[in-house]
């Protein structure tokens, strides 16, 4: 065995039989230019007990010797691993999971960062958990910024599908294991379905008082860009397909109905914000209908009482009754998006 196999195969023993408390998972594609920022920050944080696993998707640019020199300077906090080829951040997440040692599991994009306090205290939050409310994910505020700093704000995750980010929570690692949760491949928005899934078999995340986790708004990217939005409803499609047939053969269906009634219809609602044409968005609002009928989410094939008072729910069916209503609402919600964009830019 050679010198640096040896010694990554020795530092390996010393994290199984002392494993540090936060394993912070960071995949890496082409970062270069937002990297060191977001690695700094991973080494300001104030909880000592950390580990750092980076995955390099096979950068094309200069990611890897920025990592490199990082992990020179700072032996034994980082983890290492490099993927041959470019395989998505869905994968690259699945080798971070596989190859971190923690106890408890977090996330972070390599064009964002995080506060020094972040991992410390999601870690205080689930430590504090009583036996009888035991939470084994914890959560905390995210504030969106620009690259020059002009447009800070704190995200509105008040809503009930609007924080499914992965990258503002910490997670007990043996639950993570225990569930067998991967992110599916291939797909955007898989850090969706992976934290729906986890909110169904054990309940609502801690809450985490702190803006810790600060989310670039990145122009070019997947979700941003604004030629992409027809085929980000094409992932959606499949995010969801996935997610349905997985809470399915985890018998999961009976007890989360409503929920994922909810969390479709909110899907098509959104599509109402996307810039494109009436017949893709007549055809997303049909699929997510085949869906609800497919998995039987209204057994009786009509609104209940308490679906009728739920705002999503309610507006979804009488839209999806009168599809070329759809057109003109459209144009109103991306009137309405852009005049908001507009006014806090003033």
């Amino acid at each position: 065995m050679t010198a640096p196999a040896l010694r990554k195969e020795q530092a390996k023993q010393v994290k199984q039989i002392n494993p540090p408390a936060v394993s912070i998972i960071v995949p890496i594609y082409n970062a270069e230019q937002w990297l060191s920022e977001c690695l700094d920050s991973l080494l300001n944080q104030t909880l000592d007990s950390l580990e750092i696993v980076l995955v390099l998707d096979a950068p094309t640019d200069n990611s890897l010797a920025i990592c490199q020199n990082y992990i020179a300077k700072n032996p034994g906090l980082f983890t290492l691993v490099s993927l041959a080829t470019n395989q998505g951040v869905s994968v690259a997440r699945n080798h971070g999971l596989d190859a971190a040692s923690g106890q408890y599991i977090g996330f972070v994009d390599a064009d964002d960062w995080a506060h020094p306090q972040m991992f410390a205290s999601l870690l205080a939050t689930l430590s504090e958990q009583t036996a009888q409310q035991k939470a084994v994910w914890a959560r905390c505020d995210m504030c969106s910024f620009d690259d020059d700093r002009s447009d800070s704000k704190l995200m509105d995750l008040q809503a009930q599908f609007a924080d499914t980010f992965l990258t503002n929570k910490l997670f007990a690692a043996d639950v993570i294991k225990q569930h067998g949760l991967r992110f599916y491949p291939d797909v955007i928005f898989e850090d969706e379905a992976f934290i729906y899934l986890l909110r169904m078999l054990e309940g609502p995340a801690a809450r985490c008082d702190g803006q810790y986790y600060w989310y670039r708004l990145n122009p070019n990217g997947q979700c941003r860009d604004e030629s992409k939005h027809r085929f980000n409803l094409m992932d959606k499609q499949a995010m969801l397909s996935r997610l349905l047939a997985e809470v399915d053969s985890r018998q999961l269906l009976p007890a989360h109905r409503d929920l994922l009634l909810e969390c479709l219809t909110n899907h098509a609602l959104s599509a109402l914000y996307y810039p494109i044409g009436h017949a893709e968005r007549v055809a997303f609002f049909r699929f997510i209908q085949f869906l609800i009928k497919r998995y039987q989410l209204l057994p009786a094939n009509r609104l209940l009482q308490h679906h009728q008072h739920n705002y999503v729910i309610s507006r979804f069916f009488r839209f999806i009754r009168q599809p070329l209503c759809l057109a003109p609402l459209a144009w109103w919600c991306q009137l309405r998006l852009r005049l908001n964009q507009l006014a806090n830019q003033s």
